[in-house]
Order: C-alpha cells, then sequence, then structure tokens
C-alpha cells in the first residue's frame, strides 16, 4: 500500500514539474533577438503584457562615429530605403531622411499581433534584410534570451 502511494506522489510531482518546465520554455512573454556583422549591428524585442504588445527595433551603422563622436564619411552616404525582418516590413515605421548611424522605432499593439507574425515561443532566429542606397544587407538575429544546444 506505501509503494502505491509513493509511487502516486512520484507521478503527479513528475507531471507538475513537466508542465511547469514547457510553460517556462515555450510560453514565454519576451524575447529579444540580437545579431551584427561587419557593418551592421541591431536588436528586436518583443513584450507581451496581457492584450498589448511591445515592438522594439534598434539598426545601429558600426562605423557611424569617428573617436571624436562626429558622424564619419562613410556613414553619410548611407541613406536608409527599407528593411524586413522574416520578409516581413517591420513595424511599419517611417525611414530617416538623415541617417546618423542609429535608427530606433518602437510600436505599441492592442489585439491580435501582425508583426513580425510568428509566435516567437518556437523561434530561435530571425533573417533580417537592410536595403540602403548603397546596396543590401542581411544580419541574422539569434534569439539572446535562451540557449539552443546543437548535436554537431
Amino acid at each position: 500500500m506505501r509503494w502505491k502511494i509513493a509511487t502516486g506522489i512520484t507521478l503527479t510531482a513528475a507531471i507538475i514539474l513537466t508542465v511547469l518546465y514547457y510553460r517556462e520554455i515555450n510560453c514565454r512573454n519576451s524575447f529579444i533577438f540580437y545579431g551584427e556583422n561587419e557593418k551592421w549591428r541591431a536588436t528586436y524585442t518583443e513584450v507581451k503584457k496581457g492584450n498589448m504588445y511591445y515592438d522594439s527595433f534598434s539598426l545601429e551603422y558600426k562605423n557611424a562615429r569617428d573617436k571624436n563622436g562626429n558622424l564619419t564619411e562613410e556613414v553619410k552616404k548611407v541613406r536608409l530605403k527599407s528593411y524586413t525582418l522574416d520578409g516581413q516590413v517591420l513595424l511599419g515605421g517611417g525611414y530617416p531622411k538623415d541617417f546618423t548611424g542609429n535608427y530606433d522605432v518602437h510600436l505599441f499593439q492592442e489585439g491580435t499581433k501582425d508583426s513580425p507574425g510568428k509566435d516567437l515561443n518556437k523561434v530561435y532566429s530571425l533573417d533580417l534584410q537592410i536595403i540602403a542606397d548603397s546596396g543590401w544587407d542581411t544580419l541574422t538575429l539569434e534569439r539572446a534570451d535562451i540557449k539552443v544546444y546543437s548535436s554537431e
């Protein structure tokens, strides 16, 4: 009789811990993505609170300023035309006419989420495409709030 009670308690505890672990890993409400290459650095953040979504996107040109803090000639030639995150226009903001090396946009949205249009609980990286007068560039933004392990 005691072993039945002990088995029942152990099984119940295992089920509760499994559910709590699943909720912690797969039901997050905050996501942070970060990526950089030789020219660009970017972050994308999404936070869900109740029925509201708070999105934030930041794009920085790495060689925008010299050691004195002045704009470089290189960044003065960069004119942003558009950027997309996983093929979708990001946050629907306008683009700066005079790009000064960084660009930030924030969006507060109530109800159904339509940007970037994915359940980020199952996404570990996002592809960012930046289009400027001088050409285009791509970045992969990796999820910074979790560690992904590979068998490779």
